[in-house]
């Protein structure tokens, strides 16, 4: 698990993934739209759990700028 603000093509999909299994298990995203515009950012910072490959959580963080930072968590609903 590592803090990072560039994230592979991979990642990116399995970032997506996560928040489909998440949404679809809660009926509703589990974070806004903005997070999933940010993927390929690299003003965001993105925290990855990764477990025996399979992406388990995902942190968005959003740096202040004229709004304040904003941080957004989904993690695998199992």
């Amino acid at each position: 698990m590592g803090w990072t603000q560039n994230l592979s093509d991979v990642d990116q999909r399995h970032i997506r993934e996560l928040i489909a299994d998440a949404t679809s298990t809660d009926g509703i995203a589990p974070v806004g739209d903005q997070v999933l515009r940010a993927l390929s950012h690299d003003r965001t910072r993105h925290l990855l759990a990764v477990a025996d490959g399979v992406t388990q959580g995902y942190l968005n963080l959003a740096p202040a700028g004229e709004e304040p930072a904003m941080a957004e968590l989904v993690v695998r609903p199992d």
